[in-house]
Order: C-alpha cells, then sequence, then structure tokens
C-alpha cells in the first residue's frame, strides 16, 4: 500500500483515497511531506526547511497514528457530509449529473430497443421530478429512481 501526507495541505492518502483533516499538531512542524511504501518497506520524510529528504524503512509512531486515523475520519466526514441540509440547488446539480450520463439513452443511434428507450425515458422524467417537494433535507434521506434494470 502506498501512503502519503501532504502537510501543507493536511491530506493523508493510502492508494490515492485521499481524506483531508488537521493533524499538523501531531506530526512535527517541519514535515512537508510523507510517502511510505509498506509493500517495501522505503519511503521518504520531506522537510519544509533545507534539510535534506530522510529516507526511513519504517513509519515513525507519530506518523504510523495519523495513516491509522484514515479509516474513521473518512467515515466521519462521509456521514457528515450524508446526513447535513443541502439546498434544492445542490440536488438539481446530482440530478443534473445523473440526467447527463444517461443523454446517450435518447439519441436515435442508442443501440437500444424502444421499450428500452421507453423506461429510460420514464427514468429521466422521475429524475426530472426529483426535485419536487423538496427544499432542504439530509442527502441520505432523498429517494432516488432506480434506473432501468436495478432493483436496489
Amino acid at each position: 500500500m502506498k501512503l502519503c501526507l501532504n502537510v501543507g495541505d493536511t491530506a493523508v492518502g493510502k492508494d490515492d483515497d485521499w481524506v483531508i483533516w488537521d493533524y499538523t499538531a501531531d506530526v512535527d512542524s517541519n514535515f512537508w511531506a510523507v510517502q511510505f511504501d509498506t509493500d517495501t518497506s522505503t519511503g521518504t520524510i520531506e522537510y519544509k526547511d533545507n534539510t535534506p529528504n530522510l529516507e526511513i524503512t519504517a513509519l515513525p509512531a507519530d506518523l504510523q497514528a495519523v495513516f491509522d486515523q484514515h479509516a474513521t475520519k473518512k467515515a466521519e466526514q462521509e456521514l457528515a457530509a450524508a446526513t447535513r441540509d443541502f439546498t434544492i440547488d445542490e440536488l438539481r446539480l446530482v440530478r443534473d449529473d445523473l440526467l447527463i450520463d444517461t443523454d446517450w439513452t435518447q439519441m436515435a443511434d442508442a443501440p437500444l430497443t424502444d421499450e428500452e428507450k421507453a423506461a429510460w425515458a420514464t427514468y429521466r422524467q422521475e429524475l426530472r421530478d426529483l426535485t419536487d417537494g423538496y427544499t432542504t433535507t439530509p442527502l441520505n434521506e432523498v429517494t432516488y429512481p432506480f434506473p432501468p434494470g436495478v432493483t436496489e
């Protein structure tokens, strides 16, 4: 697994799965970035000042503690995002992305039968109707329609 800290951005990455939170009080204030490969036990600590990079073969305890928080912080942020109230404009943006993703289904040369095109047209109308009745609500309480062929 590839681990990376970008201290300036307070970003923590595990195999390019990034989470941002302020962990700076938990690491050396001179750290700029840390990269570590758990498969090869090799890595580098880069510093803010002119200190040469430090090659490492194990993560220091303070850095390991930051990486150990990655999954917890990600789950906390996802829950906060899913349960926060959002505006009707934000719902429309999500809905519009889903509509854009299905535009191809209504093209004359789409590789679909007339019945399949009709099912997609119905789904797209359900998406347009999605914003009816909402002003603000937690994102996880919005009931989205299922695309044709998907039941759950």
